[in-house]
């Protein structure tokens, strides 16, 4: 599979969604219901970084389908960052929010080039101290 859900961090706050050169929504909605069971083992708030720094373009915008059954945010409240060049993020982000039903407001939400970026815009509120996996 080229997109791999896991923990970012030890406190496990943070799924990292990491996507790797080409791949297919399908691909996307196996990786967001294995994020799910992540989320679900959990009993508080989890935030989100999609890493899409090792992605090719995006081909199939016009081919997306209707809205999954399921969410890649696992709570209103969780913000989440997405790492990347702007023509792979931004594209992503418009298909993600009507795919995965993003319902997050625009300042939970960071575009961002790299990973440190992306964790700093994630805990930029809470300040907390967070061991990196």
């Amino acid at each position: 599979m080229s997109i791999r859900p896991t923990w970012d961090n030890l406190e496990k706050t943070v799924v990292r969604l990491i996507v790797y050169g080409k791949w297919q929504w399908s691909e996307m909605d196996e990786a967001v219901k294995d994020a799910q069971a992540l989320f679900n083992d959990v009993s508080y708030t989890v935030h989100v970084i999609v890493d899409l720094r090792e992605s090719t373009m995006l081909s199939d915008h016009a081919k997306l389908q209707d809205a999954r059954p399921f969410s890649l945010s696992p709570a209103e409240d969780s913000r989440i960052a997405f790492v990347g060049i702007s023509a792979i993020t931004v594209p992503f982000y418009q298909s993600a929010k009507r795919l995965y039903r993003l319902k997050q407001s625009e300042n939970q939400v960071a575009f961002v080039e790299t990973l440190a970026q992306a964790r700093q815009a994630i805990f930029k509120k809470e300040r907390l101290k967070q061991t990196y996996i």
